[in-house]
């Protein structure tokens, strides 16, 4: 004879049918927590290395009003070249020598040599002008101070001529005083100068 049972003693029997296949099924995932988020895996196991969230800071600063004038000085002092500054020829190789070359002689048809011109242009104010005014020199990120230096080491190591007598060194000033003036026709100028036109 079959025997009847209430409803409520046939969901419960169903019930705990479908927990215990939750049980089976749930030996074969593993809980993994990471510190950026939590979540559930079904049988992959744990990285081996932490890892970490990225957090995204929101906008504006994230220094105390007190520590931004620190920043503000540490940043004036880095713009002004005291800790960023290089020696002349390292400035050389990172600002001039992709067109240059390392030994001055530039790549015919495109960039001229400055081995040949570089004394008599230092020699004369017009060619000192000239040397600042250039866009690779006027528009360079160097100061004033450390591309009159690196013109003075391109004088002293690249050129090929031998000067007469020493040609007058490049100082911050004069670099200041002409390379704001924009350079239109650079062909044209230094033709005029090598051939030694007023």
């Amino acid at each position: 004879m079959a025997k009847t049972t209430s409803s409520r003693t046939t969901t419960a029997a169903g019930r705990r049918r479908a927990a215990d296949a939750c049980v089976i099924e749930m030996s074969a995932t593993r809980l993994c927590t990471f510190r950026s988020s939590r979540t559930t895996t079904t049988g992959v196991l744990e990285m081996g290395r932490p890892t970490f969230p990225i957090i995204a800071r929101r906008r504006g600063s994230f220094l105390p009003p007190g520590r931004l004038l620190g920043v503000g000085a540490l940043a004036a002092l880095l713009y002004a070249g005291g800790v960023g500054a290089y020696e002349p020829h390292v400035n050389y190789m990172l600002h001039c020598m992709g067109c240059h070359t390392p030994d001055g002689r530039g790549e015919p048809g495109r960039v001229p040599s400055v081995r040949d011109t570089l004394v008599p242009l230092a020699s004369k104010p017009a060619g000192r002008r000239f040397l600042i005014q250039v866009p690779g020199s006027a528009q360079s990120r160097l100061s004033d101070s450390d591309l009159a230096d690196v013109l003075n080491w391109m004088v002293d190591n690249l050129s090929a001529v031998p000067s007469k007598r020493p040609v007058q060194k490049f100082t911050a000033a004069e670099v200041a005083a002409y390379r704001h003036q924009p350079l239109v026709a650079v062909k044209a100028e230094r033709r005029r100068l090598i051939a030694g036109e007023p």
